[in-house]
């Protein structure tokens, strides 16, 4: 999910794959989201009507389950606002790859640096830095629309805390 902006720009504001779902406006009963959804990288996914939604959320058992994803979600949504204004790019970068990596449980990333560097909200050469400079340090292998992660212990040592922060909060 992304945020575009007036001037073209777009970042990443949340990470969507196998365990949650887009449109956490609808729980909330609003009829639109403020956010954009973007699919990058291919895989299954199931739709359900928004009626059928609205009905399966008074059920309290599915409300509660979804109710715990939008509170995960939200706290992404915060985590990824600082990290932004905190992080230095490749601990962004090395973050998000590994937050990615989670959700599709895919050691190979099907990307371009363009669509890397609108995740992280930078231009397009700096997302290239940041990737090469992962690669010379053997964290990851870049070719050509894709990005393969090959050591991701190490990637997450080089990855900000903001992985470590979420990934304790998924696991409860």
């Amino acid at each position: 999910m992304v945020v575009d902006l007036a001037n073209g720009n777009t970042v990443e504001s949340l990470t969507v794959g196998q365990d949650g779902f887009v449109e956490t406006a609808a729980y909330f009963g609003q009829p639109r989201s403020t956010l954009k959804g973007l699919v990058q990288i291919p895989g299954n996914a199931l739709a359900m009507p928004i009626t059928s939604f609205k009905m399966f959320l008074k059920d309290p058992v599915f409300r509660g389950v979804i109710g715990g994803y939008v509170e995960e979600a939200t706290a992404l949504l915060a985590q990824s606002a600082a990290c932004l204004a905190f992080h230095p790019l490749e601990e962004r970068l090395a973050r998000w790859l590994l937050e990615v990596r989670d959700r599709i449980n895919q050691d190979e990333l099907r990307l371009t640096h363009e669509f890397l560097a609108q995740m992280l909200g930078v231009q397009r050469p700096s997302a290239s830095l940041a990737v090469n400079a992962l690669v010379r340090a053997g964290l990851v292998q870049n070719g050509r629309n894709r990005v393969r992660i090959v050591n991701p212990a190490q990637l997450l040592e080089v990855s900000c805390e903001c992985y470590q922060t979420l990934r304790a909060y998924r696991k409860g």
